[in-house]
């Protein structure tokens, strides 16, 4: 994942290093996926990740959603706990 160091996501994450991960069935409305885990939060230095990501995951420019002098982070989960939930 990828997040702008001016966000207070990024600045929680940072502070604490735990995170969940929602994941949404894409045909029903009643299943999902919960990942908790620890967070590691790494500098995206020139914007390496969020080039990568932006254009191909979301056809738009990273870069365009700060300033010019906005620094980005990388976000890797490693997963401690997997919960599949039913909510029938």
């Amino acid at each position: 994942m990828s997040v702008s160091q001016s966000r207070q996501k990024y600045k929680n994450l940072a502070a604490d290093g735990r995170g969940t991960v929602l994941i949404f069935h894409p045909d029903s409305e009643h299943y999902y996926v919960e990942i908790r885990g620890d967070i590691e939060v790494t500098d995206d230095l020139n914007f390496a990740f969020a080039d990568r990501l932006g254009p191909t995951k979301y056809a738009t420019d990273m870069r365009s959603f700060d300033g010019p002098n906005a620094r980005w982070a990388m976000l890797s989960l490693t997963p401690t706990k997997i919960n599949v939930i039913d909510v029938r």
